[in-house]
């Protein structure tokens, strides 16, 4: 639920409160006017009565005149009644246009009350009020008013509910601001504005976006510094390897031999250990090959990203022949600059490498086009597919770091089939010449 529906629900109960309150107030003082306006008819009638039987001095010959003398009146009723109980005459008691609904008048029952004045003749005047007509007055004022509170409470409401809207309208920019904040739109910027409190959190929130955006652009030049080291640590690396352990491995080689031809016939079990040793030298220098080829890919600076994703190819098919790893690669013949032949080579190395390690694939395909200005590589795989609900890897977070500071755009999802990933990275080339 909303805040601006929250706070319409609470006004709107406020003034049901109170309307309700009103209404029972009202109600009493009602009841309370309407017996005290009857009890006033039922004695100005009596002294009617009283008054002109005092002025005649005896019974009217028509006694019906004394009933007629109500007549008109609004509160009380005369009935002439004979000593037989028989109706004589009755006064004529008017109704209003708009009489009130029973259920209403109801309420008012037990207002009034009778009086009765005995004539020498034995008959008897009955003087009774009669609540009709002044709970009509009563009605109508009580429906008036009630009336005119509703549609206050319904235009209060509906004024609150505008104006609650255009007052929590810098709320919601400043929620917008802070939806596209968490997104990693850290361009956003609003506008001050509203009252003094919420023109002060939009200052912070633009001053809070400027310094993520800051921090950003210093985490990706920090992002693409360490790419960089990371590139030539692994280049001296190799060159340490080949340069230092090589020779070595390569001089035990040619010394076992040397011993094993200066060895006595007579002594196989020399010959065996040195066979076992220059084994041994064999399977360490073919593993120092393999981490030469993944730690200086294929000497990208000299044959190329084609032809240095082409050898990281055939290097995982020759260990894996199970596996159908396919590339479709349309780039120029010598690459496309350093870092980012850099990043797409070590994009795709890890891409494979997750795959074959996690994922129990049956096929890799990988597509590496230019359009326009954007180089696109695309990695799917047709294994058990990645799980969104465990923690992202370090190479994952390293591919998704190194794209970030190209200022590229790195996604992974589910392939279109039922089960497989798709590993997609795009790379503008107009970034090449920012970090050069």
């Amino acid at each position: 639920m909303t805040l601006r529906l929250r706070l319409i629900i609470l006004i709107a109960a406020m003034l049901s409160c109170s309307l309700a309150a009103g209404g029972v107030l009202a109600w009493h003082h009602a009841v309370r006017s309407v017996r005290t306006e009857m009890a006033a008819a039922l004695g100005v009638g009596r002294q009617t009565v009283q008054t002109m039987l005092g002025l005649s001095g005896a019974v009217p010959d028509h006694p019906v005149e004394l009933v007629r003398a109500f007549d008109g009146d609004r509160h009380v009723r005369a009935l002439l009644v004979a000593p037989d109980g028989t109706m004589i005459a009755e006064s004529r008691f008017p109704l209003g246009k708009h009489p009130p609904p029973p259920w209403f008048i109801k309420r008012f029952t037990g207002t009034g009350g009778t009086v009765r004045v005995v004539l020498p003749g034995g008959d008897t005047v009955l003087i009774e009020t009669d609540a009709h007509n002044e709970v009509g007055e009563v009605w109508t004022s009580f429906r008036d008013a009630l009336v005119i509170l509703t549609l206050f409470c319904a235009l209060t409401t509906g004024f609150i509910y505008w104006g609650a809207g255009w007052s929590l309208r810098p709320l919601l920019r400043l929620a917008d601001g802070l939806g596209a904040i968490g997104r990693g739109d850290y361009a956003m910027r609003l506008l001050p504005a509203g009252p003094p409190e919420l023109a002060g959190l939009t200052r912070d929130f633009n001053r809070m976006a400027g310094l993520l955006a800051e921090l950003r652009q210093r985490n990706d030049r920090l992002t693409q510094q360490l790419s960089t080291l990371q590139e030539e640590e692994r280049a001296d690396l190799a060159r340490d390897l080949h340069d230092d352990v090589g020779p070595f491995l390569f001089a035990a080689t040619v010394d076992a031999a040397m011993i094993a031809r200066q060895i006595h016939p007579t002594t196989p079990a020399i010959g065996q250990r040195i066979s076992a040793i220059q084994e041994s030298i064999g399977h360490a220098q073919a593993r120092i090959r393999d981490i030469l080829r993944r730690l200086r890919p294929s000497a990208l600076s000299d044959v190329g990203l084609t032809q240095a994703t082409q050898n990281l190819v055939q290097f995982w098919q020759h260990r894996h022949p199970d596996i159908a790893i396919t590339l479709e690669i349309d780039v120029p013949e010598r690459g496309i600059g350093t870092e980012l032949d850099a990043a797409a080579y070590r994009i795709i190395q890890e891409s494979i490498h997750n795959a074959i390690r996690h994922a129990d694939p049956s096929r890799i395909d990988i597509v590496v086009t230019i359009d326009e200005t954007v180089l696109r590589i695309a990695v799917r795989d047709d294994g058990d597919g990645f799980d969104m609900t465990r923690p992202d890897g370090y190479g994952l977070v390293s591919m998704q770091e190194r794209v970030a500071a190209l200022g590229g755009v790195f996604s992974i999802a589910a392939s279109d089939g039922s089960t497989g990933t798709l590993l997609a990275a795009e790379l503008p080339l107009t970034m090449e010449s920012a970090f050069s």
